[in-house]
């Protein structure tokens, strides 16, 4: 599978994580993400110093054709990934769970419990 919709067109992926992980796995799916050809965003790298950063993050997750959510413990705790997730949700975009460490017993978001 490769990230483009057309030949002069990529794949917008917004990665949503939390800041309280290591953000080594967020990067890496970001790297990987851009190695097959899609366009993903990171809020760390898109978001400029100075940025009123709640709406820059909107405006992110609006342009993206999918959100992936990195999944842990403190994602699923974050009120901010919260929020990403639900953005996502009022915007009608994929979202994409993917599970890089054990959750334990925390229990993820009701919207992403039934996802694949």
């Amino acid at each position: 599978m490769n990230g483009t919709l057309t030949e002069d067109r990529k794949i917008v992926v917004f990665i949503s994580y939390s800041r309280d992980d290591s953000q080594t796995d967020a990067k890496q799916l970001r790297a990987a993400l851009e190695s097959t050809g899609f366009e993903p965003t990171l809020d760390q790298i898109n978001i400029p110093g100075g940025d009123a950063w709640k709406n820059t993050l909107t405006q992110l997750i609006s342009h993206a054709d999918a959100v992936v959510f990195v999944l842990s413990p403190k994602s699923i705790a974050s009120q901010w990934c919260k929020w990403e997730v639900d953005e996502a949700v009022r915007l009608g975009k994929r979202i994409i769970p993917v599970l890089c460490q054990s959750i334990g017993e925390a229990k993820p978001l009701i919207t992403l419990a039934d996802l694949n």
